[in-house]
């Protein structure tokens, strides 16, 4: 259970990056709970796309979703199930395009149960930079 929320909670963390949010931190628990904090988007459709995003990165790690984000998917399916399908898509992408970020922050969760701010930014500088070499 802890390896579904920290890559959840992971997916959440680094696509709120990649939108340009800034991540403050995420614990996990052995309890299967997890938390992440960063700066709330004005744009439906990025809060959106981060809150989906966990389950689209729980499902490519562990093969199956969980309670974990079932009621985000859920809300935002029943305000508009257009809207929702593509942010589950873009959420698919983006956890798709960094995936090795999501890895790197899920293991660092499995490992200590918590990430902060400055983890997130140097994980995703050095992917920055192998990018541009």
């Amino acid at each position: 259970m802890l390896r579904e929320a920290s890559f959840h909670e992971a997916g959440h963390c680094i696509v709120a990056w990649a939108l340009g949010y800034a991540v403050n931190w995420a614990w996990v628990d052995g309890k299967n709970n997890g938390r992440m904090a960063y700066t709330l988007p004005r744009d439906a459709r990025h809060q959106a796309t981060i809150l989906l995003a966990g389950t689209a990165a729980q499902r490519r790690a562990c093969g199956h979703d969980s309670p974990l984000g079932v009621s985000d998917a859920k809300a935002i399916a029943a305000l508009d199930p257009r809207f929702a399908a593509s942010c589950q898509a873009a959420a698919e992408a983006l956890v798709t395009r960094h995936w090795s970020l999501i890895e790197e922050v899920a293991a660092r969760l499995l490992e200590r149960g918590e990430v902060s701010d400055f983890e997130v930014e140097q994980a995703c500088r050095r992917m920055q930079a192998a990018w541009c070499s």
